[in-house]
């Protein structure tokens, strides 16, 4: 007698894929309430644009949609913010410094980070002091820095390691080259 690996029952991958529907409404209902305020009356369109926005998450991502873990993405939130802030700083000062410390340069920092924690990760890189993310190619991305002498290696892998926190499906940590 052989043993055949389990699958999921019919049962509970239709119980998932209707919580999946439910996150989805509620998502795209408060994107809107946010968007269009308490007005009952902007329903008339907030419900027929919520469902036509579920159906086209269902349709261009059909898999199991974003595992994220809500309690590391609010974590993440002031560090977003004290990088914005920060990073605004920096230019500040490097506008306006009288002999500015720059020497820029390009680097390339290879992530293990996959989808749309990837996109993330290129994106909020370009949020840290002097860095803006130029290209992103398979888990490669590239780097513009205002500084090369910048420790722009470990500033990315801590950044990754938090990221990577909020998708935790994720590995951790990748390496500049």
């Amino acid at each position: 007698m052989t043993m055949q690996p389990r699958s999921k029952p019919p049962a509970r991958k239709a119980l998932r894929f209707g919580w999946r529907i439910c996150r989805l409404i509620f998502m795209y209902s408060l994107i809107w309430f946010i968007l269009a305020g308490p007005d009952a009356a902007s329903w008339i369109i907030g419900i027929p644009s919520v469902l036509l926005a579920v159906a086209v998450s269902i349709f261009l991502s059909p898999g199991s949609g974003f595992v994220l873990n809500p309690a590391a993405a609010l974590l993440f939130m002031p560090h977003f913010i004290l990088l914005s802030i920060t990073s605004g700083i920096d230019v500040l000062r490097r506008t306006f410094a009288l002999v500015p410390k720059i020497n820029p340069g390009i680097v390339t920092y290879r992530t293990a980070l996959d989808g749309g924690a990837r996109i993330l990760l290129a994106n909020v890189i370009s949020l840290q002091p002097g860095t803006l993310s130029a290209d992103l190619v398979e888990d490669t991305i590239v780097i513009h820095v205002l500084d090369t002498e910048m420790p722009v290696q470990s500033t990315i892998q801590n950044l990754e390691r938090r990221i990577a926190r909020i998708f935790p499906d994720q590995p951790p940590a990748g390496e500049l080259k």
